[in-house]
């Protein structure tokens, strides 16, 4: 029991740790709804299209204070494009994100040197591209990338057949975004007019509710083309946290375990002991009848009854302890980490719901 009461307890203070993860976003501020415009066959010029056509209908819509495309982000369920930048000989490997103008405002992200993208940077302009601080730090070191030229290569993958470069001038720095599922080696962010992607997350900031903003997102959507098939629609939080998919799982699994842990305590505990209480009714008796008194005899029950309890946390405790590295390996970064919750918390939840179950038929 103490096992699957201590795995449950690592998986829900795993799960409640990643739920607080926001990467430095305003995950609570914007909707978003998610479509792969390649697995629905949609040609570039189609797609590019929708995305103006329903970019205009949801900037005039009252309740929407900003709205923009991206091709997914450092966080989330969606990772970005992979991504090779080169300055002079030096070479690294990141993710390239396309977005429309006020992506950043949408999301929450902070410009910290130069600008960010506008009207001006379209198809016919200047490729430009915007380096968050760690891609920055990768490439340029400490010196100030703005105005710089970097070789940007968008690896062969989905929707794009082989590498494509360009050499692009460096216009601004953004945020990093950090968390669980954050890229470490940083990102990029292109024009989306320059690299129009097919898998894109419709994001639109409100004071509203998120979910009805995303609901306004889905609704414009279909109105550009019926046929549209949306992946996913929510807020920030419920589409991108590492959370939204991890908790509800982990947090459904953990609790299965941990009510058949505790209805095993619970149920062995209360019948050995009524039986063995009921075994010693002759044997109380006699106790009370020579002056012990009721308290006492009930202290004995239950000493007895909880000391094999206290040898099981033990062991109990111990084996999950030990079993960690082996759920590490199978699990990677998927692996919970313990902490006092899961280490002092399970055992005294365990020994107060084993103290009543010794308690009545004491």
């Amino acid at each position: 029991s103490i096992v699957l009461l201590g795995t449950a307890a690592l998986y829900l203070a795993e799960a409640e740790a990643r739920s607080r993860i926001t990467g430095g976003l305003d995950l609570d501020r914007f909707a978003v709804a998610e479509v792969d415009f390649l697995l629905q066959d949609v040609d570039v010029e189609r797609r590019s299209l929708i995305v103006d056509r329903v970019l205009d209908r949801l900037s005039s819509h009252p309740a929407i204070d900003v709205v923009a495309v991206a091709s997914g982000l450092p966080i989330g369920s969606m990772p970005p494009p992979s991504s090779r930048y080169r300055h002079g000989t030096k070479v690294v490997a990141g993710t390239a994100i396309a977005v429309t103008p006020g992506a950043f405002d949408a999301v929450g992200l902070e410009i910290l040197d130069g600008r960010g993208f506008d009207d001006d940077d379209h198809a016919a302009s200047e490729p430009v591209v915007i380096l968050d601080t760690a891609a920055a730090q990768r490439i340029f070191g400490d010196a100030d990338p703005v105005g710089r030229q970097i070789e940007v290569t968008r690896v062969a993958g989905l929707g794009v057949r082989s590498d494509i470069t360009q050499t692009r001038t460096v216009v601004g720095i953004v945020e990093t975004v950090s968390g669980v599922s954050a890229r470490a080696e940083g990102a990029s962010y292109l024009p989306f007019s320059q690299q129009p992607e097919g898998r894109l997350q419709f994001v639109a900031r409100s004071d509203d509710d998120p979910g009805r903003i995303a609901r306004e997102i889905e609704a414009a959507l279909l109105i550009e083309d019926p046929t549209l098939a949306l992946m996913q629609t929510g807020s920030g939080r419920d589409v991108l946290s590492p959370a939204s998919r991890f908790g509800r799982v982990v947090m459904t699994i953990a609790a299965i375990l941990g009510v058949c842990g505790m209805a095993i305590v619970l149920a062995g505990l209360y019948g050995a002991l009524s039986y063995l209480v009921s075994r010693r009714t002759r044997e109380i008796g006699l106790r009370l009848a020579l002056g012990a008194q009721p308290g006492q005899v009930a202290m004995m029950i239950l000493r007895e009854g909880l000391s094999p309890v206290v040898a099981g946390l033990a062991l109990g405790g111990g084996l999950v302890y030990l079993l960690r590295p082996l759920f590490a390996a199978g699990l990677g970064p998927m692996m919970p980490n313990a902490n006092a919750l899961a280490i002092v918390g399970t055992p005294l939840l365990l020994l107060s719901a084993a103290a009543l179950a010794c308690y009545v038929p004491a």
